[in-house]
């Protein structure tokens, strides 16, 4: 897990950088996107700003 503040909830991966007033979902699980673009699951992508649990 990113030294950063998070946790995990679900099958999601939070964590709030420092420069943004939100949280991110980080996940390693492949997601099909709306571009019908699937994420690759060997990295740690960032989907989309969500948020927190």
């Amino acid at each position: 897990m990113d030294k950063l503040q998070g946790g995990l909830v679900g099958r999601h991966w939070y964590y709030r950088p420092p420069w943004s007033g939100g949280y991110w979902d980080v996940t390693v699980h492949k997601i099909q996107s709306r571009n019908k673009k699937c994420v690759d699951n060997r990295k740690r992508s960032i989907i989309r700003n969500v948020k927190g649990p």
